[in-house]
Parts: structure tokens; C-alpha cells; sequence
């Protein structure tokens, strides 16, 4: 079992955070907007408290390398909600490391 979230509320929550994030960058919404919708999400799908950072980083993994012009925006506002960069990477390490070894 790796660090990244495998409960489906965890997974739901953190893809429905990174559009928010999304949403963001691409300047749908302001940064107090994104942080209180963030927080309504984590509640919303009853992610614990302890967990608010590993899915918050699980959000931000796609950006970590900062290929995407997102990428900066997305990196703030989720570093801001309590996401870290480093877990992040590890995670996306992860999923890369997964499918090279075990492609679907």
C-alpha cells in the first residue's frame, strides 16, 4: 500500500479539489472563493482532519512538475489550503513507478 488516498470519498474529494484549483488558475473563481470551496469539499465528503494534507497534495500532484501553465496558481492556492509539495511529488512518483511496472 502506498501514501496516496484509497478510499473513494478521499479520491472524489481530491479530484473535485484539483478542479476548483483548476478553476482558479483559469481565474473562475477568487483565492478566498477556492480556499472556503476547498474547505466545503474536505467537509462535504467527510475527509478527517488528519487527512486534509495527504489529499490536498494528492490534488496538487498533477502540478507538481509544473509542466501545465496552471501549474504556479494551482501550486499556491493548494500549498495555501495545506498541501505540501513534497508529499506531492512522492505521490506522483508513486503513480509514475506504478505504471511503468504494472501498465494497465
Amino acid at each position: 500500500m502506498g501514501i496516496r488516498p484509497e478510499a473513494r470519498h478521499e479520491r472524489l474529494a481530491s479530484a473535485s479539489i484539483s478542479g476548483i484549483a483548476e478553476g482558479y488558475a483559469v481565474r473562475n473563481r477568487t483565492r478566498s472563493e477556492a480556499l472556503a470551496e476547498i474547505g466545503q469539499m474536505l467537509d462535504g465528503y467527510g475527509v478527517a482532519p488528519d487527512r486534509h494534507a495527504l489529499i490536498l497534495s494528492n490534488a496538487l500532484q498533477p502540478y507538481a512538475r509544473g509542466d501545465d501553465w496552471k501549474a504556479p496558481a494551482v501550486r499556491e492556492l493548494l500549498i495555501a489550503a495545506g498541501a505540501s509539495i513534497d508529499m506531492a511529488r512522492k505521490i506522483y512518483a508513486e503513480i509514475h513507478h506504478r505504471r511503468t511496472t504494472n501498465p494497465r
